[in-house]
């Protein structure tokens, strides 16, 4: 199972003869430069130290995702204290405004490019694990820990998909039986973890979470909202339908089981939520108890 997890066994890792950007061989005649992904002015600098994921890709390719990464440190700047936020010359550069719905008033932003960054790192962490180039038009479908609103909805959250509880559960399940693969870095702040597994159809997909620091935190609490970025891939296909347990199985029995099978060291929060959320793990607790599971 690859998992790179501190800075010597980065050092020692075989990094891409390509750009995981566009594919093509870096000696290719073309310009070269280090790219930081996640971007180095995420972090704090004290967290850069220890260590700082940062290998070759085209100058080209890189300089064009020069626009969204000052715009995320800018976002950052704020968890860490700086004055990059205050300052009236880097605000154009975001594009915030009141939010009004049922719930109250809040401040949102328009321009945030998490969609593009999110799917840029898992892009380059699949080309460090695997040594293989995830093309940009591959299909998935992925979740961000800050709400988005619907705008002809009153503004009102947009719901997220429910398998994101049966992918946290496969998460927490690789992670038990020491399956998963993994990248750890800037000082912990950085966490990755992905497992392998397949769909009721058979078709196999990626599923993958990670966090820095604690993005969840900028957001506006939502209850049983995942907190991590979360998503599957390569492709789309039909979601598992969510196991029940069987009349057999109390509640309590049920809960009390799913807190400790949940309970592990990635950045997703779920053993606090209601029982609704403890269905997915009932396949589980059919082969710990051995009783039926119904599908509904």
């Amino acid at each position: 199972m690859p998992r790179i997890e501190n800075q010597s066994q980065f050092q020692k890792w075989v990094k891409p003869s390509f750009c995981y950007l566009c594919g093509e061989l870096l000696q290719n005649g073309t310009a070269l430069n280090d790219d930081h992904c996640p971007p180095e002015g995420m972090f704090a600098i004290a967290d850069r130290v220890n260590y700082p994921i940062k290998f070759s890709v085209h100058a080209s390719c890189n300089h064009r995702w020069h626009v969204d990464d000052e715009k995320m440190s800018i976002f950052y700047d704020i968890l860490h204290g700086g004055t990059k936020a205050s300052d009236p010359v880097l605000q154009k550069k975001l594009s915030f405004l009141d939010i009004e719905n049922e719930q109250g008033v809040f401040l949102g932003i328009t321009n945030f490019p998490i969609r593009p960054l999110a799917y840029r790192i898992i892009r380059c962490v699949h080309s460090l694990l695997y040594g293989q180039y995830l093309p940009a038009n591959t299909i998935n479908c992925l979740h961000y820990p800050i709400p988005e609103v619907d705008r002809s909805n009153g503004n009102r959250p947009v719901l997220h998909e429910m398998q994101t509880y049966q992918f946290a559960n496969e998460l927490c399940t690789a992670q038990k039986t020491k399956t998963h693969d993994s990248i750890v870095a800037y000082n912990r702040q950085f966490r990755y973890v992905c497992t392998w597994s397949r769909l009721d159809n058979g078709v196999p997909i990626c599923i993958f979470a990670f966090d820095i620091y604690r993005l969840s935190r900028f957001a506006v609490a939502i209850q049983d909202f995942p907190k991590a970025i979360m998503a599957f891939t390569p492709r789309r296909p039909r979601p598992r339908r969510l196991l029940s347990a069987a009349r057999s199985v109390s509640r309590t029995q049920m809960k009390r089981f799913c807190t400790q099978y949940l309970r592990a060291n990635i950045p997703v929060d779920l053993t606090a939520q209601g029982w609704r959320l403890w269905v997915p793990a009932a396949r589980a607790l059919r082969r710990q108890h051995s009783v039926g599971v119904r599908r509904h």
